[in-house]
């Protein structure tokens, strides 16, 4: 494999995870969302804004790495670095707005939900 292959591989690999993961929260996301901005069109605009650094985040780390070996075991070992680093990202990225998400959800709307999922 060549070096491009590897990139290429890594970059759609990225593309791929990052794209279900935004989908995969979009459902809980919007309804807290909603929640918390009042009306589903704010929560619409800031569900939009939240899916942009899920997914370019991850997608500007893929496009940095640059593979250099030439063999299928060299592109298997980039491939894999590539990937390692973007997942990372992701989860970075997934972290860092749940704690922005977290702060603005009120103290008692926490408790109560805390004391609800509790048996």
């Amino acid at each position: 494999m060549n070096p491009v292959s590897a990139f290429l591989s890594g970059v759609a690999i990225t593309a791929c995870v990052t794209l279900l993961v935004a989908k995969y929260l979009r459902g809980p996301l919007k309804n807290i969302l909603a929640d918390l901005c009042g009306t589903t069109d704010r929560a619409e605009l800031w569900l939009a804004f939240t899916n942009v650094p899920i997914v370019c985040i991850p997608l500007i780390v893929a496009l940095r790495y640059r593979p250099t070996a030439g063999s299928v075991a060299g592109f298997l070992i980039d491939l894999n670095d590539q990937i390692q680093g973007t997942l990372l990202a992701l989860i970075f990225t997934v972290v860092v707005l749940a704690i922005v998400l977290i702060r603005h959800i009120p103290r008692a709307a926490r408790a109560s939900s805390e004391t609800v999922a509790k048996p």
